[in-house]
């Protein structure tokens, strides 16, 4: 492959280190050792002993390398800054990619490209496009922090992961992440993670389908809209003790979305803005108990036709500042509101089935 001949004969001595590790994807570290000097927020000022361009992982990741019967072929790389954008538009990358902490400012854009696992923990990454790829295992992006630069920090519209896709331990977003059409064949966990959408929708995830759990708990945040209009979860989706904050718009907008097993917004959730689960189906237990609903002027939680196959539990302190709407809905089991407080402010505090 000349592309490969080419770089080959052109590298530096990182770039070196990289190439010769890369056939049984032994692991190349850089950094001193010292977490204030190797943390990737502060990238920008690593110097030349441990940058290389984006162009010589592309190569490797397409073939530019021999690997002989028995190798696994896999780039993997921890602290080192790389320059350029990495752009594999439309390519087939033959091999495994892992970055651990590593400065890649310039952004990542792998849209219409066919991956095999893709480890991006920890790293500090500039706008990412994923949009229409499909990645052959995990797409792991726990304890990264993806930056939109005023525009969308994850564009991930039709993407298929045929494994788990994790944006957990400490994941951050400046920017909205669009999953919109996209399908995640086992668990997607959210777990701590903090989405900022910059003034619009924090994820925007209409028709989303996820084989497994969707796991949103443990301290996560998301300051813009979370808009699941249409999506699919086949296990649990949890947002306990979550942190939604609508900026003036739905906290929630989940209207025919579905859930095969329970919906969990407990354990302290709070959501500024309306939550809207009309249409929704919920495959089991549907629990708000201890949960904080505050439509911010508007409804607090708007379920007309929800449908809930199991109990309905909004005890335990559950409080909801606006008015709650279940009108037309089906609750399979038990529908509490044991020590409660409603507050419908200029509407009805409880709109419940036909009444």
């Amino acid at each position: 492959m000349m592309l490969g001949m080419v770089i080959a004969g052109d590298l530096s001595e990182v770039e070196r280190r990289v190439w010769d590790a890369f056939p049984s994807g032994r692991l190349v570290e850089f950094g001193t050792g010292k977490a204030e000097d190797d943390d990737p927020a502060g990238g920008e000022g690593w110097g030349l002993d441990r940058q290389m361009r984006a162009e010589v992982l592309a190569a490797l990741l397409c073939g530019a390398a021999g690997v002989e019967p028995g190798q696994t072929g896999e780039i993997y790389i921890a602290r080192a800054r790389i320059l350029g954008k990495l752009e594999l538009l439309g390519a087939t990358a033959k091999h495994r990619l892992r970055l651990t902490e590593c400065y890649v400012a310039d952004g990542i854009d792998l849209s219409e490209a066919t991956t095999r696992t893709l480890d991006l923990r920890g790293c500090y990454v500039g706008p990412m496009g994923v949009c229409g790829a499909k990645i052959n295992g995990a797409f792991d992006l726990g304890g990264a922090h993806l930056q939109g630069m005023d525009g969308p920090a994850l564009d991930g519209r039709n993407l298929s992961v045929t494994g788990g896709m994790f944006c957990d331990e400490g994941f951050q977003a400046d920017g909205e992440i669009n999953l919109l059409g996209a399908s995640i064949g086992s668990q997607f966990s959210l777990s701590g993670a903090h989405l900022d959408g910059n003034g619009g929708p924090a994820l925007r995830a209409q028709s989303l389908t996820v084989t497994g759990a969707m796991l949103c708990g443990e301290g996560f945040r998301a300051d813009g809209t979370i808009d699941l209009l249409g999506a699919d979860i086949g296990g649990e989706f949890s947002l306990s003790g979550a942190h939604l904050d609508g900026k003036d718009g739905p906290a929630l907008s989940a209207q025919s979305f579905t859930v095969t097993g329970d919906m969990r917004c407990d354990r302290g959730f709070q959501a500024d803005g309306e939550i809207y689960l009309a249409g929704a189906s919920i495959g089991s237990q549907l629990s708000l108990s201890g949960a904080h609903l505050d439509g911010k002027g508007r409804g607090a939680l708007d379920a007309q036709r929800l449908s809930v196959a199991a109990d309905m539990f909004c005890d335990e302190g559950f409080r909801a500042d606006g008015p709650v709407n279940l009108l037309g809905a089906s609750i399979g089991g038990q529908l509490s509101f044991s020590g409660a407080h409603l507050n419908g402010r200029d509407g009805p505090a409880l709109t419940r089935f036909n009444e």
